[in-house]
């Protein structure tokens, strides 16, 4: 005879179920098996998480909030377009702040731009005069020799493709001109 079917014989179904539920700390009926006179046990937790104690020194669980990367279902994004930042063009650059489209269009049109102005992206011709002025005087000069060698075989091949008549033509004109 294995010990469960000993189990079986000494007690009754309700008397397993009340001795199952002491065991793993479950209720059953009025009464709470895990506790004592003073109250229930507390839960035993083991997972990390932050306390507090009280002015006695007891603990006092506090809840622990664990963000996570995943937005829930029920999340909802909502940005607003207004109020945003403006910052004058001319130095220094005044910080103000707009609160409808009409007083942004009109800060535009007076001066003012959406990205701090040493953010904002420089047009093309800024940005090729910054890089050139930051070559040293010796590159300069030899990137200014071949920018005008390419010019010149660009003008030379539009010239080929030129009758001959065209060319005398187009080229007397610039001789008088200089004349």
């Amino acid at each position: 005879m294995d010990a469960l079917e000993k189990l079986n014989s000494l007690f009754s179904p309700d008397q397993i179920a009340a001795l199952k539920a002491a065991f793993l700390g479950q209720q059953v009926g009025p009464m709470d098996y895990r506790g004592g006179e003073l109250g229930p046990q507390r839960d035993l937790n083991l997972r990390p998480s932050p306390t507090r104690k009280d002015q006695w020194g007891r603990i006092i669980p506090t809840p622990l909030f664990v963000w996570s990367a995943e937005t829930p279902a029920d999340y909802v994004n909502v940005q607003h377009e207004f109020p945003k930042l403006m910052w004058s063009t001319s130095k220094p650059h005044k910080e103000i702040t707009v609160h409808d489209q009409t007083e942004q269009d009109r800060r535009l049109k007076s001066g003012y731009q959406l990205q701090y102005p040493s953010m904002a992206p420089l047009d093309p011709e800024d940005q090729a005069r910054q890089l050139f002025e930051s070559l040293s005087a010796e590159d300069q000069a030899l990137l200014a020799q071949e920018l005008a060698t390419e010019k010149r075989n660009r003008i030379a091949a539009l010239l080929a493709t030129m009758a001959d008549s065209d060319v005398d033509k187009l080229l007397t004109k610039k001789v008088r001109k200089s004349a």
